[in-house]
């Protein structure tokens, strides 16, 4: 997987997408966020599977962090039974413990195959965030779309 920083000036040509096409933004714990964009995670774990296809998702860092650090590109999602998943925990970064208190109750999962990871130069705070729009941060996800994130990162 290829990782880099990358500078808000470099946006316009990384984004090779439609006008009106919309953008996932994730909810990621900061210690994992730091996995993703360090290329050690590349596989993103999730309960629910975005009704809207996307090539590119945004990181949210969670609290205590509280800002968007970064995108990758999405390689493909699948949903799959937990015991496929379970195959998965070193690609995801979690322990077998953990994937089963996160899917407790649930007989399938979604596998979220992150092909690159790009930080950006600097954090985008919430408070910017809320200053800027009307943000409030999702628990799992959300539709971000592509001018607005341009226009955030700028």
């Amino acid at each position: 997987m290829n990782v880099r920083d990358i500078q808000i000036r470099e946006l316009p040509s990384l984004f090779e997408v439609e006008e009106s096409e919309q953008m996932l933004l994730f909810s990621i714990k900061p210690e994992f966020s730091e996995l993703i964009l360090s290329g050690k995670k590349t596989v993103e774990l999730r309960k629910q599977v975005p009704k809207k296809k996307s090539r590119y998702a945004i990181i949210y860092e969670s609290s205590p962090s509280k800002g968007i650090t970064g995108l990758f590109v999405i390689k493909g999602i699948q949903v799959k039974p937990i015991r496929e998943i379970s195959r998965l925990l070193s690609e995801a970064c979690v322990s077998s413990q953990f994937l089963g208190e996160y899917y407790e109750d649930y007989n399938k999962g979604v596998v979220i195959e992150i092909e690159n990871a790009f930080r950006f130069e600097r954090k985008v705070s919430l408070y910017e965030l809320r200053d800027l729009m009307d943000f409030a941060p999702p628990q799992d996800f959300c539709y971000f779309d592509v001018n607005l994130v341009q226009e955030v990162l700028r």
